[in-house]
């Protein structure tokens, strides 16, 4: 979760200091243009391509989607 927390400040500075696993992105400031960004960073930092019909909502609506997202992908 720490990993995360540092990609998501890495695309959103302003991102509070305590989020959990039901934040949702949209509240946390992550818009559709930066909704990219961060699938962008996450590609870097899993050193993993996202397929495009995995950025979806059930993995990009909340901070515990992305962790899902990571578990599926990352090996």
């Amino acid at each position: 979760m720490e990993e995360l927390k540092i990609v998501l400040k890495q695309v959103n500075p302003a991102l509070p200091d305590s989020i959990n696993l039901n934040d949702d992105l949209r509240s946390l400031g992550f818009d559709s243009l930066a909704t990219m960004k961060l699938v962008f960073f996450l590609e870097d930092e899993w050193n993993v391509r996202i397929p495009d019909e995995l950025i979806t909502p059930e993995f990009f609506s909340t901070v515990g989607g992305l962790v899902q997202l990571k578990r599926k992908i990352v090996k």
